[in-house]
């Protein structure tokens, strides 16, 4: 099998497999005051610290969670829907982005934010706005946004900012303490952690209410007892991440032979003129839906995706490409791939000669 679908998640690295399974053999709870209770508590906080220097934060400001899902839902707990404005293309658990009464924020063909936008919409709407929910990076098209920039927009207009950094994390370089945002969710299995356990970084832990009522865990604001081998993968995930530039220089030149093939069949590569994560091209592909593309795909042993993995099952198309104006039957033929640590030029190679064959194949049925 050829993995290229490591936006939804990444293969389990080897260092957190071994620290996960070193970590079945502490039987104690970490809020237990003996010494199998310190020892467990010992290996949480050890994952706090790797965690906090990865995103350059503090410790104290980390709240470990289920994932990047329940992250964002923290973050988005305490204020009123009208007083959110959200991108449009927001990942699904920010879920203001369906609420009628949330403002979004509108993005352009090539994935991109205008500034302008985020200065009208706060103005017009006569200081109702007061929070800004954004990805840093984009799931589906891979397009970065400018954060720092418009984190800096947020704070002069007087708005507080939510940064989902669950596909950032592992790509680019983070300082939260630098960006002055409120809040950034991050996802241990998007770099080889384990699924099922994720972080919100909070400027200010305690200005957040606890999600519900419980024991004194992460802070008294997320009651019930820590996932101690999530946690501790999560850390050994962190700590093996290496050199973030070296990968995505690799990364990138692979996508650059890939995209120019691609193009030269004919398909289509979606917000090529913008920046965009190394590992993430998404292309959409000549006269073949999306699902019979998977399909052929995978009988040949090559995993991709159609965009958002929380959003599987679903015929209508991305949600991302129509609010980047793609009409529907375009989305509907959207592929995306998306690379990782263990992706070798053999492996693009090959997926570039099933793709073709796939295409040629298919022309062939149609002439027919």
């Amino acid at each position: 099998m050829i993995y290229l679908d490591y936006n939804a998640t990444a293969p389990l690295r080897p260092e957190a497999k071994d620290a996960m399974a070193s970590a079945l053999e502490i039987v104690g709870n970490p809020s237990s005051p003996h010494r199998f209770g310190r020892d467990a508590r010992a290996l949480i906080e050890d994952a706090r610290e790797a965690v906090a220097k990865a995103v350059g934060a503090l410790p104290e400001q980390i709240l470990f969670t289920s994932g990047g899902t329940e992250a964002n839902a923290m973050a988005l707990k305490g204020a009123s829907p009208q007083n959110w404005l959200v991108g449009s293309d927001a990942h699904p658990s920010l879920a203001f982005l369906f609420d009628e009464r949330a403002n979004r924020l509108p993005i352009d063909a090539d994935g991109r934010i205008d500034h302008s936008d985020i200065e009208r919409i706060v103005q017009s709407n006569a200081g109702r706005v007061t929070h800004l929910a954004l990805v840093w990076a984009n799931n589906e098209t891979g397009v970065i946004h400018p954060i720092r920039d418009l984190a800096n927009l947020a704070t002069e207009l007087g708005l507080t900012m939510h940064i989902d950094g669950v596909q950032w994390l592992g790509k680019g370089a983070t300082d939260f303490a630098e960006l002055g945002a409120m809040s950034l969710s991050i996802s241990a299995h998007k770099i080889g952690g384990p699924a099922g356990v994720g972080a919100l970084i909070l400027k200010d832990v305690n200005a957040m209410p606890p999600i519900f009522a419980g024991g004194g865990q992460e802070r008294r604001r997320r009651g019930g007892t820590e996932n101690l081998l999530g946690i501790v993968g999560f850390g050994a995930a962190v700590k093996a991440l290496g050199s973030i530039d070296e990968e995505a220089s690799r990364l990138q030149r692979l996508k650059t032979r890939l995209e120019a093939e691609l193009e030269s069949m004919g398909a289509r590569i979606v917000a090529q003129s913008s920046p965009r994560l190394a590992n993430t091209t998404m292309v959409i592909t000549p006269g073949m839906p999306s699902q019979l593309q998977l399909m052929k795909l995978d009988l040949a042993g090559i995993a991709c995706s159609a965009g958002s993995a929380c959003s599987s099952g679903k015929v209508e198309g991305s949600a991302v490409l129509s609010a980047m104006g793609f009409p529907g039957e375009e989305a509907r033929r959207a592929l995306r791939i998306s690379m990782g640590r263990e992706t070798t030029e053999g492996e693009i190679d090959t997926f570039l000669f099933t793709y073709r064959d796939m295409l040629n194949r298919a022309g062939a049925q149609s002439v027919a």
